[in-house]
């Protein structure tokens, strides 16, 4: 496990991502809903092969995903 120093580091280096308690988390804004789901499921195939799934919050053309960390 990363210590809390490590994680910051790493976070630098992330564009527009947060820290929230244990978990990385940015917001993704589209233009409509097709292209928020478009985004998902690009986001689903590419998490399939790595067997890390975020945790996925969509609200009309916004995408929150978060990464435990």
């Amino acid at each position: 496990m990363l210590t809390l120093g490590e994680i910051q580091g790493f976070m630098s280096r992330l564009d527009n991502w947060s820290l929230e308690e244990n978990s990385i988390v940015k917001v993704f804004n589209f233009a409509n809903l097709k292209d928020a789901l478009e985004f998902l499921n690009k986001v689903g195939n590419a998490v399939e092969k790595l067997e890390h799934e975020p945790d996925v919050v969509m609200s009309g053309g916004s995408v929150r995903l978060s990464l435990s960390t």
